[in-house]
């Protein structure tokens, strides 16, 4: 196993990193000698193309290896091989960014790379028996799976909506009058956060004067309060954000905002239809309260 850096400004193509394989393996495959000897620095320095690490430090005799006749030299202590086609083949693994310009290739030889060619291989066997294809057929197959799964979640998304209007709609039907306020209070099916603040200015603006407190139940066991105030109310006394900081505690989180809008979080959904009792009696008592 290695790993190399090198300068770079961007990402290595596909198409690049074979070609780097197909160098190096030529390299290999042609066999050459590999030398070493150790000589003053200051001649070491006069040899053609020689290459030293980066910031290492040097003392006045240094070991060169060259690998075939001038093919590589560079100043190095590490052992090495006699020749290199006893290196085997050679397979890059991966190649990344590790800093502003720099780019790191890691790569394997030997049985290594034998054992990494052999398992990709299998994986590639693997996913021709699953999607029933050849090989070369594999990226066309998941190319039509992520169209599959992009038209599926469109359709979903379209029914979520659909259901997410019919229950604002019949939580505006059922809402509770104080005063000619509406108490808009209940639970909204799951959906994105941008539908969600949507339904919310929906209801405000249908019922003209209104206290809303939505209750959602999200994915791994996560809920979220939404309270939104209309104008009115807000300067009744009303408050979106005490609101919700008044019943996030019952579901297990915290939240505040403004006194419009304002939005918490907690992860013990069971609780949230205590929650929202809680939050629908807050709303009661301040409005009766201010007739």
């Amino acid at each position: 196993r290695l790993r190399f850096d090198f300068d770079h400004p961007q990402a290595l193509t596909g198409q690049e990193i074979a070609e780097v394989e197909r160098l190096v393996n030529e390299r290999i495959y042609q066999d050459f000698p590999v030398q070493w000897c150790e000589m003053p620095i200051a001649d070491a320095k006069k040899l053609p193309g020689l290459r030293a690490l980066f910031g290492e430090k040097y003392g006045e005799t240094v070991r060169v290896v060259e690998i075939g006749e001038g093919l590589s030299r560079e100043l190095c202590g590490g052992t090495h091989l006699t020749r290199t086609g006893e290196a085997g083949p050679f397979v890059i693994v991966s190649e990344e960014a590790v800093g502003k310009g720099v780019r790191r290739i890691t790569a394997q030889a030997g049985d290594a790379a034998v054992a990494y060619i052999q398992k990709t291989r299998d994986i590639v066997s693997q996913l021709g028996g699953e999607f029933r294809c050849t090989p070369e057929e594999i990226p066309a197959r998941l190319k039509g799976l992520q169209e599959q799964v992009q038209t599926l979640k469109k359709q979903l998304a379209k029914g979520a909506s659909q259901d997410l209007k019919g229950v604002v709609e019949e939580l505006l039907t059922n809402a509770d009058k104080i005063d000619g306020a509406a108490v808009i209070v209940g639970e909204l099916p799951n959906a994105d956060p941008a539908r969600l603040r949507e339904s919310l200015d929906v209801m405000r603006n249908k019922a003209g004067s209104a206290a809303i407190l939505i209750g959602v139940k999200g994915d791994e066991g996560k809920v979220t309060l939404l309270a939104a105030v209309t104008e009115d109310l807000v300067k009744k006394g009303l408050h979106a954000g005490n609101l919700v900081k008044e019943t996030a505690g019952i579901v297990g989180g915290r939240g505040g905002g403004k006194p419009d809008m304002a939005q918490a979080g907690g992860n013990l959904p069971d609780n949230l239809a205590d929650a929202l009792a809680a939050g629908k009696q807050a709303i009661v008592a301040k409005l009766s309260a201010g007739k």
